[in-house]
């Protein structure tokens, strides 16, 4: 397997999980929203928030990742 072709396999994963986490995030802001037009208990939306702030570093680290990749195939191609 050629160095390129290598690169080429990791940016695709990147791009994946970038996708991945983009959704999770989309699903944890969905669920915030839900509770506070529920009005449910404020400790279990502050959890949700935590947890939809949380996936939203997921997904920065995931662009990060997928920009590296990037970065790296582009200096062989």
């Amino acid at each position: 397997m050629s160095k390129k072709s290598k690169l080429k396999k990791q940016l695709k994963k990147a791009n994946k999980e970038v996708a991945k986490q983009k959704k999770k995030a989309k699903k944890a802001l969905k669920l915030v929203k839900a509770y506070k037009k529920e009005k449910v208990k404020k400790k279990a939306i502050k959890k949700v928030s935590k947890l939809a702030k949380a996936q939203k570093l997921e997904v920065k680290k995931a662009v990060k990742k997928a920009t590296k990749a990037k970065k790296a195939f582009k200096k062989v191609a």
